[in-house]
Formats: structure tokens, C-alpha cells, sequence
């Protein structure tokens, strides 16, 4: 368990600069389709609320990575034996 928070803890150390909202900092091809968000009409819009987002998730997997993981399948894969409960194909389709 201590390796493991280590490792956490490196890891969110990492991507700091991604709870700070510092975008820019992105390595490629991330910073690409970060400015094409910024340069959309609602860019602004869609950046505030996918950082919120994030620094949702991140909260939840510092907290418990394994219950962070988890969450984060049900945000693409959807809740266990339930059909059409992923999240991930109504947010990609309303970012795009």
C-alpha cells in the first residue's frame, strides 16, 4: 500500500499543471484538439467544464484510486449490466 500512494502521489505531482488549468503545458497530440476547443465559440464554456470535471476525478482518485478507476468505467463503459448508462458518448457528443 505505501508503493502504491507513492506512485500516486508522483502521478498527480506529474499533472499538476493540469489542476492548475495550464493547458498549454499539454504534450501533443492533447494540446491539438485543447486549441481547437479554445478557438470554438463555446470554448470557454467547455474548458471550465471539463476541468471541473477532472479535478472531480482527480479528487476521486486521489482519495481511492481503485474507486477512482472504477468510476471512470462507469463514466466510459457504463454501470455493470445495464445497457446504455456510459457517459462517454453524450459528453463526447455534446463537446462535439
Amino acid at each position: 500500500m505505501p508503493n502504491e500512494r507513492f506512485i500516486n502521489k508522483q502521478f498527480f505531482k506529474k499533472i499538476k499543471f493540469l489542476q492548475q488549468g495550464k493547458f498549454e503545458k499539454l504534450p501533443e497530440p492533447f494540446l491539438n484538439q485543447y486549441k481547437g476547443f479554445k478557438s470554438d465559440n463555446y470554448g470557454d464554456e467547455i474548458i471550465k467544464t471539463g476541468h471541473a470535471l477532472l479535478l472531480f476525478l482527480m479528487d476521486v482518485i486521489r482519495k481511492d484510486y481503485k474507486k477512482g478507476a472504477k468510476f471512470i468505467s462507469y463514466l466510459s463503459l457504463g454501470y455493470p449490466e445495464k445497457d446504455f448508462t456510459d457517459l462517454f458518448y453524450s459528453i463526447h457528443d455534446c463537446v462535439n
